[in-house]
């Protein structure tokens, strides 16, 4: 046999891993039904291992054409396959479009509703659904969960391997259809799509008009994003938020055109994750000036879904389009300009992105800057012009919202610097098992490993000021993202790793298409091989399709019943005096309750207090509590239980129960609570009486 055809190298890397993942996928779809007690012989499982066998004996034939010297031509004559036009044409881009859309529905939206159903002779729960006395496998997901351990096995091939599959038919139809269309990027734009769609259905449940908060704090973002319009909705002035300014500002845009509706409010914040992520994503591309429009398009999506692994919060998105858009090495003044702009968002959205405009600023000069001469002093001029404005800025324009927001205890603005830091939580734990070193070194490896790859042999045709510039702002920002990590309330993702993956992506991105500019010359543009770019290509996309979910309808019938009796309740008890929503704000901000407001002691604002150690404001707190200010009180189901180490949150659930729960419990009694809402309303005790924790207790 003689050596292989160097061409057929990305055909090998391909069918090598669909062979790997069809022998894989068939492992776990008979380690699955053999855990549940299926036959395969006596059960339509027998058709789905068969089309996974054929799948396998498919790609392992194809990859081994690969090392035949016939394998070119057979290989060839398959990419040759054309579908006649025209009406050929239309059919193959609706089938695209078919496949494109398979995957969400498939894994999220399949007819039969999926449920948790219990196999008697295993005791396992699995993720299906019962019909006619047969059990029925989510075969997409293949996840099964153990009870209510809340813990679970995943079989991940199967997905993958459905994922995979369309990708790869969804791309030999456009193939087909436009023979010009490079096929290796059809599929990575097929790949992207699916994901795409993905995330778009996950987004799905979120816009709904059900009256409740849909998960703890959900329903809060819309109360606070009402404040700015407090005279307009509840006739009166009240304080405007003390964290996350910008994000309920963006928020609150609808309640300018007059929406009160809830369920347009939801769509509103699902349209500003996509469009200024999306916004941001496209103005990174065009700072690359990529001109091809495939790789435009490509590099846009997957920027998009690079930013979703945080995730980067789309209040920050504002600032990096400002910079992205903005941003000229030969205009430093025009620069300047649209870093002070950005530093006054950021000085209304998180102190931790404070430098953020100006840190963006200057590694984006740092890579298209040259050093002109031996001096050095003149070339750092302007990023230190650059920083030192855009923290003055980003100060001014913190303080000038406190004084404005009519907030008169101004300590809750200082709650993240006397909050407890949780350095654990930098590691696997219960709050977050695949822990934020892990989870970030995960993100980065692809990026780590192009870059050694890229700045081979070429690092030193740029000045070491330069780099040192540009290491430094990543460190610093990567060691900030870190830090904030680790406070009390954070940990439980990387969102806080935001600014960090920001920059970090610029870095790699500029390496890539070639954008460093050197002190002479020009970048030399490489390839990486084939396993660093499919690895790059993949990791963002694990984020998305690792979430798996199944669209379950909401019981509104339930939350109607529910809704009129505490509409009957708060309406009477408010003529007797003042009534306190702690939680779902949003009833009253949308009309569904209609009574004064009590602006203090709402949900998100408490929780910080708490964690914070804000002894004033819970002083206050409890001072009316004790006196029975409230005639009735809605919030959560309270708990006395405090958690272990062992137990996901626990700190944060422990601040809660010993600052909130047991002085509100010793006061107020449950009067009614609504368990599938997870809604309870406490009425005034005739006397005190304060429940005993229970220490290492479950909810």
């Amino acid at each position: 046999m003689t050596s292989p055809d160097p061409s057929l190298k990305p055909w090998r890397w391909g069918l090598g891993v669909g062979t790997a993942l069809s022998a894989l996928a068939i492992y776990d779809l008979v380690r699955l039904l053999d855990h549940i007690g299926i036959s395969l012989l006596r059960s339509n499982w027998t058709l789905i291992l068969l089309a996974l066998t054929l799948a396998f004996l498919a790609a392992a034939t194809l990859f081994a054409a690969t090392w035949h010297p016939a394998g070119k031509r057979r290989l060839e004559s398959l990419s040759r396959l054309r579908v006649p036009a025209p009406p050929g044409r239309v059919l193959g881009w609706l089938a695209f479009l078919v496949i494109i859309l398979a995957y969400a529905w498939v894994t999220m939206a399949s007819p039969i509703r999926w449920q948790l159903i219990t196999n008697p002779s295993s005791g396992y729960y699995v993720a299906g659904w019962e019909r006619n006395g047969y059990v029925f496998i989510n075969a997409a997901s293949g996840l099964r969960a153990l009870g209510s351990v809340g813990a679970s096995i995943p079989n991940p091939w199967l997905h993958l391997w459905l994922f995979a599959a369309l990708a790869v038919l969804a791309a030999g139809i456009v193939k087909a259809v436009s023979p010009s269309s490079p096929y290796l990027r059809v599929l990575v734009l097929a790949a992207l799509a699916q994901t795409l769609v993905y995330k778009l259905a996950l987004y799905l449940p979120e816009v709904t008009s059900f009256p409740f908060s849909l998960g703890w704090s959900e329903a809060s973002r819309y109360y606070y994003a009402s404040l700015f319009f407090s005279r307009k909705l509840y006739g009166q002035d009240a304080a405007l938020p003390i964290f996350h300014m910008t994000r309920y500002m963006l928020q609150s845009l609808p309640f300018l055109a007059g929406n009160t509706s809830l369920v347009f409010h939801r769509f509103w914040q699902v349209f500003l994750w996509l469009a200024l992520t999306g916004a941001s994503s496209i103005a990174l591309a065009r700072r690359l000036r990529l001109a091809d429009r495939w790789v435009f398009l490509i590099f846009s999506l997957w920027a998009f879904f690079f930013y979703l692994q945080g995730a980067v919060y789309y209040h920050l998105q504002v600032m990096v389009i400002l910079v992205l858009s903005g941003f000229s090495s030969e205009k430093p003044a025009r620069t300047l300009v649209f870093v002070l702009l950005a530093s006054l968002w950021a000085g209304i959205s998180r102190v931790n992105w404070f430098p953020v405009p100006a840190m963006l600023a200057g590694l984006l000069y740092f890579l298209e800057k040259p050093v002109s001469g031996s001096n050095w002093l003149k070339y750092l001029a302007w990023p230190a012009v650059w920083f030192a404005s855009g923290i003055g800025f980003a100060l001014l324009s913190q303080g000038a919202y406190i004084a404005l927001s009519g907030n008169q205890d101004i300590r809750g603005f200082g709650s993240s610097f006397t909050s407890d830091l949780l350095w654990y939580r930098l590691l696997p734990s219960p709050s977050y098992p695949a822990g934020v070193i892990p989870s970030v070194l995960w993100v980065a490896f692809p990026g780590l490993l192009a870059l050694v790859w890229l700045l081979r042999g070429q690092a030193r045709r740029v000045a070491p000021l330069r780099w040192l510039g540009i290491a430094g702002y990543i460190v610093v920002l990567l060691a900030g993202g870190l830090v904030v990590s680790t406070k009390i309330g954070g940990g439980g993702d990387l969102h806080n790793m935001d600014a960090f993956l920001v920059v970090f992506l610029v870095l790699v991105a500029y390496a890539f298409f070639g954008q460093i500019r050197p002190e002479s010359g020009s970048w030399q543009l490489k390839f990486l091989p084939w396993p660093v770019i499919a690895l790059g290509l993949l990791v963002p996309l694990t984020f998305v399709l690792a979430r798996i979910q199944t669209i379950e309808p909401l019981n509104f019938q339930t939350a109607t019943a529910e809704l009129k009796t505490l509409q009957r309740m708060a309406v009477n008890r408010s003529k007797r005096g003042e009534v306190l929503f702690i939680t779902q704000r949003q009833l009253i901000a949308f009309g569904e309750v209609e009574i004064p407001l009590v602006p203090e002691y709402e949900l998100l604002t408490l929780m910080e207090m708490s964690i914070s150690g804000n002894q004033p404001y819970l002083d206050k707190f409890y001072a009316d509590v004790n006196s029975h200010r409230f005639k009735l009180i809605v919030a959560d189901k309270q708990f006395a239980v405090i958690k272990d180490e062992n137990s996901s949150f626990s700190e944060e659930n422990n601040a809660w129960v010993r600052h909130v729960s047991i002085p509100l419990l010793c006061e107020y009694q449950p009067y009614l609570t609504f368990d599938e809402l997870n809604v309870q309303i406490l009425v005034p005790r005739r006397e005190r009486a304060c429940p005993e924790p229970i220490e290492n207790g479950t909810r």
